[in-house]
């Protein structure tokens, strides 16, 4: 082999590892954003959307809807009069 395709082939092994490093860089940058919107989700849950932006805020839910959702122990929406 020529020096060339010696430095050839060690060009092609580290851009090959950049490669890798590069997707499990982008794998663990999505499993960390995918956490944080988790946990935004779970801590929203059972509140009451403002308006935001172009959305319109979320109406309360019918009276007896509230009514019944409000006797359970863990209901899904906070009961609000």
């Amino acid at each position: 082999m020529t020096g060339t395709t010696v430095a050839l082939l060690a060009l092609v092994a580290i851009l090959g590892e950049a490669a890798r490093r590069m997707r499990d860089a982008q794998r663990e940058a999505l499993e960390a954003a995918a956490k944080l919107i988790e946990a935004t989700a779970k801590a929203e849950l059972g509140e009451y959307q403002d308006a935001a932006g172009q959305f319109a805020a979320w109406p309360l839910a019918a009276a007896p809807t509230r009514r019944v959702e409000c006797l359970t122990p863990h209901a899904p929406i906070r009961c609000r009069s």
